[in-house]
């Protein structure tokens, strides 16, 4: 991952320390990871993380302190880099107005013959299914 970040902004104290104190103990832990901080001048700070199924995810630690920003390198470091997409966090729709087709039921339409009412003066449609005549 790349860490980003101005010499002289104060949006960036919390990874100047980091980078002095922590920085280089992570590194050691996780030798598999390639480390780089980059310097660039008069803009907020964030990591990038690159991974090898090609993705990339980015994140912002402006104003934040040394132990917030180890914990954002470890959650970018704990991650595989697959992208979350919107359909699995997408919460139900509850309508204010309920459909004027009625409630979809599944099992409406499995025996048809039991939801059938009789026209006036004809008899009920045969639903015991276990004497069934063909």
């Amino acid at each position: 991952w790349l860490s980003f970040f101005c010499d002289r902004s104060g949006s960036s104290a919390g990874v100047r320390d980091y980078i002095n104190s922590k920085l280089v103990p992570f590194a050691e832990a996780n030798p598999q990871i390639f480390v780089e901080a980059e310097l660039r001048k008069a803009r907020h700070p964030y990591l990038k993380a690159f991974y090898e199924n090609g993705n990339v995810k980015e994140i912002g630690i402006k104003n934040e302190s040394a132990d917030q920003i180890s914990e954002r390198v470890q959650f970018l470091r704990d991650q595989i880099g697959r992208k979350v997409s919107k359909k699995a966090y997408s919460k139900p729709v509850y309508a204010e107005h309920p459909s004027v087709q009625g409630k979809w039921e599944n099992t409406r339409f499995l025996f048809p013959y039991q939801h059938q009412e009789p026209l006036p003066g004809q008899p009920a449609p045969n639903t015991d299914f276990d004497n069934h005549e063909v």
